[in-house]
């Protein structure tokens, strides 16, 4: 086996480097324009991906994050989510629908469920994509993160 050349140990470093700050900026910027993301968000670590796209779904939706929000944010949990699915409360729009499916999915990858979220409106669809980057912590190519009309 060749040698490690030290050169290409130190540009992957600072590569992954450089990729983690670029995400802890973009989180952050997440954070600010949405303060009830930013306070479930950090009841997690932000390396939870799972936590932080479903939280990000739920509170894009405020019909269903003052449904659900006060229980995710006392248990830390995106059960709430789960539980919506599994024993309805309450009739649902699609996008909120969705979100809360999307949400549970995160969650636990086990909940089958979520296709396309083709019924999400503009404001919605973005949010999913970028949940979908927070999922699999990587920062958008272009970044999203205007509040913009719901």
């Amino acid at each position: 086996m060749p040698p490690h050349d030290e050169r290409l140990v130190s540009a992957r470093s600072a590569e992954v480097g450089g990729r983690e700050r670029r995400f802890s900026l973009w989180l952050d910027q997440l954070r600010a324009c949405d303060l009830s993301f930013a306070e479930a968000s950090t009841l997690h670590p932000d390396d939870m991906g799972e936590w932080q796209a479903g939280v990000y779904l739920l509170t894009g939706c405020e019909t269903v994050w003052l449904e659900l929000g006060g229980r995710v944010l006392a248990e830390r949990s995106l059960q709430a989510a789960v539980d919506q699915l599994e024993q309805p409360g309450r009739w649902w729009s699609p996008s909120e629908d969705a979100a809360i499916r999307w949400a549970a999915h995160f969650w636990d990858l086990r909940h089958s469920g979520p296709g396309f979220p083709s019924e999400f409106g503009h404001f919605h669809f973005r949010r999913w994509v970028n949940a979908c980057h927070l999922y699999k912590r990587t920062v958008p190519t272009l970044t999203i993160t205007g509040g913009g009309p719901r």
